[in-house]
Order: C-alpha cells, then structure tokens, then sequence
C-alpha cells in the first residue's frame, strides 16, 4: 500500500494511512527512540519526510477513536546535539499539539488512558471468549511441556 511511497521517499498521506489501519478492532502503534530514528536518517536528508510521516499519523490517530500513537522522546536534553535538540523541539511542539505528553514515571496513568482508549466498548464478543477458554484448556492440558 505504501510501496510507491517508500520508493519516492514520500511520507504516506492521512488517507494512505487510514486505508492500512484496522476498523474492526483496537490499535496501538508504538514508536520508540524516534529522535534516535531521526539522527540516523539526517545524515541522508530524510528528517522532513519522517517529521512528516509522524504528522500524518498522528493526526490520524487523533481521529480515530480506537487508535493510540505512543511516541517516546529522550528526557535529557544535555546529551543532544543541537540538531537532535531541534528535532525534539519539532516533535515536542506536533506531539503536545495532537495528543498528550506524559513522562514515563506516570506508568499507571499512561495504561490507564491506553486501556481505556483501545478497549471500553461493552466487552468481548463471545468468538474471543470461546478462544481465550480453548486457548486456556490447551495450556492446562500442555502446561508440561511449556516453559515456566
């Protein structure tokens, strides 16, 4: 879906985007150490179309109503280079406008507002509930020879 993207080193659309994400079902997408991402990728001149990408799917995200974006962001500004600093202003000021900001010592409320987000809709329909029982009887009935 995203191949002619990819190949013109375009970032996808929010329409692109909206195509390949699930309707059905919660979604949790989650992107880790992306100033790190960016470093790597300046050095080639790609950092306009990752800030772009992330634009796209944040604000795709935020439109949706069982989509979560987490992106994390470095906390210690002293260890970047003022090209890393720039890009973590970037992103700090599209992330904060879009969504929430929260450190990681709020572990409980980040879940919180994770489970809430991806999975309040008036419980499991009864095919997840006859899977999650067989899955439950088939490790009862193999629980030796699975790893403790």
């Amino acid at each position: 879906m995203v191949a002619e993207h990819d190949e013109k080193q375009i970032p996808p659309s929010s329409e692109v985007i909206r195509k390949f994400l699930p309707k059905d079902r919660p979604v949790l997408i989650l992107m880790d150490e992306l100033l790190n991402f960016m470093s790597r990728y300046r050095k080639i001149g790609l950092t306009s179309q990752l800030y772009n990408f992330v634009q796209n799917l944040s604000e795709e995200a935020r439109g949706q109503e069982r989509v979560v974006l987490a992106v994390s962001l470095p906390s210690m500004l002293d260890e970047m280079t003022p090209e890393d600093e720039a890009d973590y202003d970037r992103f700090e000021k599209l992330l904060n406008r879009v969504g929430k900001s929260m450190m990681m010592s709020a572990e409980t409320e980040t879940s919180e507002i994770i489970r809430r987000r991806l999975f309040e809709w008036g419980g499991l329909p009864e095919e997840a509930k006859k899977t999650i029982r067989e899955y439950a009887d088939w490790v009862q009935t193999n629980k030796s020879q699975l790893p403790s």
